[in-house]
């Protein structure tokens, strides 16, 4: 056997960076019903699992919104047909009933939380999506606190600099000049939705702050910041 020359000896130490962008990996789990149609609760592995299973030492990054905001524009988004705030709201109101009949029946909020959220009317509010407590305690089953690092998107808009800077310390990566780093957040931003041509009504407000209100308080508890109380 010839010793290791000083290719194998770069290649031994070359660290590879590579990641992923897609917001659903970090809650995209409603297919368990294909894969295992004979359980009636969702099974304590989810995609966390199978991550940690083929990269144990990856890094998360994870953008939280307020879940409100975040559920009309997705409404919005997906639905493009949107008329009134009536119409909203008349489907958050199924939603959450779909959602509560789910924790009453099959008594699991695992279980209610991985299942998509598809209303009869064929509309759907993604309610679930913005559970982020349940879907961060997941993560945390698998990865250690250290190899997360979880921001808001509202943060993001007024100290971007900031929170880039930190983010490549996290993911170990070079400091960029402060010039590069400013250029990089005030690029424009893709991806923008349809601006919204009606508002949410108070009591669809309300709803859903109720909603989301103990699901919130515990994501505060998990990363020890109230800020995450909307």
């Amino acid at each position: 056997m010839h010793p290791p020359g000083p290719f194998h000896r770069s290649a031994a130490t070359l660290r590879v960076r590579g990641g992923d962008g897609s917001a659903s990996t970090f809650w995209g789990n409603s297919n368990w019903t294909s894969f295992h149609p004979n359980l009636s609760r969702c099974p304590d592995f989810a995609i966390p699992s199978l991550i940690h299973s083929i990269q144990p030492e990856a890094k998360i990054i994870v953008a939280f919104r307020n879940p409100i905001d975040r559920l009309f524009s997705d409404y919005i988004y997906f639905s493009r047909g949107l008329t009134s705030s009536e119409e909203f709201h008349e489907s958050v109101k199924a939603g959450i009933e779909e959602f509560q009949t789910c924790l009453e029946t099959i008594g699991d909020l695992r279980t209610c939380v991985y299942k998509a959220d598809k209303l009869p009317s064929g509309r759907a509010v993604r309610l679930r999506v913005g559970l982020y407590s349940v879907y961060l305690e997941d993560w945390l089953k698998f990865f250690k606190p250290s190899q997360l690092r979880v921001i808001r998107t509202e943060d993001w808009s007024v100290k971007c600099p900031e929170i880039l800077t930190d983010l490549h310390r996290f993911l170990e990566l070079d400091e960029l000049p402060p010039g590069e780093t400013n250029d990089l957040c005030n690029e424009e931003r893709h991806n923008v939705g349809h601006s919204k041509t009606v508002a949410l009504l108070p009591e669809t407000t309300q709803l859903l702050r109720d909603f989301y209100s103990p699901f919130n308080k515990r994501l505060a508890t998990i990363l020890d910041d109230d800020n995450f109380i909307w």
